[in-house]
């Protein structure tokens, strides 16, 4: 059965269908997403996996579902998930899409940290493991953010890069170096927050009706400062947004570090999804923590 008969199958078994219309979407570069039209004039996405990468649609579909229990922050609805002839399709709410202004990105900084000060866990971590990009990504729960970093964050992304040829043996003791001193840079206890975890420019969607959502998860309790030093990894955020997020926070207790060390890990990660163009990076990160 194709991808699309596999679609057909679980819309009419999820919704009712039937399908009129279906668009392809741009950011499909690891699922097949598309839109579904309806004859009643409503729409949703679907996303499409077989094989190794079905589990990828069960943890966004967790990840979502968490961040939609919390309620504090705009995610799409997850309207179900179902396998069919060797397909997993993800049906998930049409968010019409619009364009964003300085109010907008001043309400989602205020909703973020609105998210990041919920109270729910006392330690770090989250229910099941999940991704980064293809990566798999531990979540076991820890006491310590300085351990759930060194153990389930930066040791397994500096172990496959050297695995794969990616650090020199003299980049490993370097990187190992910024592992060791950890307590240094980051808090052992700072307030665990819910975070989205992959929170890069293409992960969020400023709405027709002025709001902006969050879509693709990598979702883990820890600390804020996380979700905004991914933030400002790539760009794509207004000064608005970080303005609106900081002011609510009491917690600045070396946020440049805590921000270094959670952009070395993302592109720890970068290097190892997509080669050596990240490799300078990395290390300037590691240099410049010593």
């Amino acid at each position: 059965m194709t991808d699309g008969a596999s679609i057909d199958v679980v819309v009419r078994r999820l919704i009712g269908g039937p399908v009129i219309r279906t668009t392809p979407l741009a950011g499909g570069c690891i699922h097949d997403v598309r839109r579904l039209e309806f004859e009643d004039g409503s729409s949703c996405v679907a996303k499409v996996a077989s094989g190794t990468d079905d589990p990828m649609l069960l943890a966004e579909s967790v990840g979502l579902a968490s961040l939609a229990s919390v309620g504090l922050v705009r995610v799409p609805e997850v309207l179900g998930l179902e396998s069919e002839s060797g397909a997993t399709v993800l049906l998930l709410e049409w968010l019409e899409t619009g364009s964003s202004s300085d109010a907008s990105w001043r309400s989602f900084g205020e909703s973020l940290a609105r998210l990041h000060a919920h109270v729910g866990e006392d330690r770090f971590g989250f229910d099941s493991d999940n991704f980064i990009g293809r990566t798999p990504q531990r979540n076991r729960w820890c006491d310590d953010w300085v351990e759930f970093n060194a153990t389930h964050r930066l040791q397994p992304q500096i172990v496959q890069a050297r695995d794969a040829g990616l650090l020199t043996e003299g980049d490993r003791i370097r990187l190992d170096g910024v592992v060791d001193r950890l307590d240094r840079f980051i808090p052992r206890h700072p307030h665990p927050s819910m975070l989205h975890g992959d929170l890069w420019s293409g992960n969020v969607v400023p709405m027709v009706d002025g709001g902006v959502a969050m879509i693709d998860p990598a979702c883990h309790w820890g600390d804020a400062w996380s979700d905004v030093a991914m933030m400002m990894l790539f760009g794509g955020f207004s000064a608005d947004c970080f303005e609106a997020w900081e002011a609510c926070q009491t917690d600045r207790e070396q946020s440049r570090e805590r921000i270094a060390i959670t952009q070395l890990y993302h592109l720890l990660n970068h290097l190892n999804l997509f080669g050596a163009s990240y490799h300078g990076q990395a290390m300037a990160i590691a240099d410049r923590l010593g």
